[in-house]
């Protein structure tokens, strides 16, 4: 939130995971002096009626590689986007007093993973594990875990 015809100057908006706004949307850009800002590589969850996005002035903002839920208006597309759900693992209560950081973590078929474009100036998730050259879109990296059933042999 800013002064009524401000702007973004040399903002970056980045690797965030934005779920289900109850009051207008989870991005809203109106119109101000923009410059040199980015916007990237984030998660925009809106399951409701609610726009996922709204985008009043778009110029000196880029917007690439974010994962949308739905269809963001036009002036919030950018190179690299991807639409649909992002697989969250939702693994909590969203009650007063249960939402947890596991709420926003992605699954392994999210198409957030291995999905953003690194950027050297964000190199570590919510948690402060490494992007590594293959990071996730969001928050959170998406790390795999071993198989249940893995076996060692030696001598074969």
């Amino acid at each position: 939130s800013g002064p009524s015809g401000g702007g973004l100057v040399n903002v970056v908006i980045a690797y965030n995971t934005f779920a289900d706004s109850v009051v207008e949307t989870g991005l809203k850009l109106l119109t101000g002096t923009h410059t040199n800002s980015v916007v990237e590589n984030n998660i925009f969850l809106q399951e409701g009626t609610l726009p996922v996005a709204v985008v009043q002035n778009p110029q000196g903002i880029t917007f690439s590689h974010n994962l949308w839920s739905k269809t963001p208006p036009a002036s919030a597309s950018g190179g690299g986007d991807v639409i649909g759900s992002p697989g969250l693992l939702k693994v909590s209560g969203t009650g007063p007093g249960q939402l947890s950081p596991g709420w926003f973590r992605i699954g392994a078929s999210s198409p957030a993973a291995f999905a953003a474009l690194p950027m050297g100036n964000v190199t570590v998730d919510f948690f402060g594990v490494p992007r590594g050259a293959l990071p996730d879109i969001g928050a959170m990296q998406h790390t795999l875990a071993p198989p249940g059933n893995l076996r060692i042999w030696s001598g074969l």
